[in-house]
């Protein structure tokens, strides 16, 4: 098996194993509180007038509501996977269950917590005045927080890769964070609620992830590991 075979098989198995863990964690904890807000949303535009058209197509609810939610949240994990190790075999890394932790770590607080501090998740109703640059926003975050990380792991006492990796993680949080527009139907409270187990569910995501995916890894390249190296 050649070694980018092995890669896709380690890219696949955790990013397959992983995604279905994240969208039943998604099903059980985050799936009723966007019902929740979907009825505060829907009394809202029926007091409007306003609403859902009848061309624009939704998945029912039930069964086609929740299999659609899993197929996209396996393919995104596994893009997250061939992202997280493709990166790894990419530099050369030696992967172990400590080194894949932290990567995974590392991709949660650039995908997921770096984000969230300045653009916190939000369940329906609840919008953004602009969400291409929310979009923007979000992408320049997760890369300027990944530059970061990366010049910290460099740094090796130096305090000029150590201040470079801070400016860099900091400096999105200092530009113009996308602002909901007007008032929302949807409490307070169940925002907050949303926003926390969107982001727990998100962290045990990244954290298996990088566990399993790093097991894996470090099975399916065995045979190229110098002996003595630990898993």
């Amino acid at each position: 098996m050649t070694a980018f075979r092995r890669l896709m098989t380690v890219v696949l198995t955790a990013g397959v194993a992983s995604g279905l863990l994240l969208a039943v964690l998604q099903l059980v904890a985050v799936t009723p509180l966007i019902h929740e807000a979907e009825r505060y949303e829907q009394t809202a535009d029926a007091e409007s007038e306003q609403g859902v058209h009848a061309d624009d197509w939704q998945p029912a609810d039930g069964m086609e509501r929740a299999a659609y939610t899993i197929a996209g949240t396996v393919l995104t994990s596994i893009a997250f996977s061939a992202l997280l190790f493709g990166s790894a075999s990419l530099f050369g890394l030696e992967i172990n269950l400590r080194r894949g932790v932290a990567l995974g770590l590392a991709g949660f607080a650039c995908c997921v917590l770096a984000p969230s501090i300045g653009l916190p998740p939000r369940p329906p109703g609840v919008t953004l005045a602009n969400i291409e640059a929310a979009q923007i926003w979000w992408f320049a975050t997760t890369f300027a927080t990944a530059i970061g990380l990366w010049a910290n792991s460099r740094a090796n006492g130096s305090w000029a890769w150590r201040v470079a990796g801070a400016v860099c993680i900091a400096l999105p949080h200092f530009v113009a964070v996308p602002q909901t527009i007007g008032s929302s139907p949807v409490p307070v409270d169940l925002i907050r609620r949303f926003a926390v187990v969107a982001v727990a569910t998100q962290a045990a995501f990244w954290l298996l992830l990088g566990a399993f995916g790093s097991y894996l890894y470090a099975r399916t390249f065995r045979d190229s590991v110098e002996p003595g190296a630990s898993f």
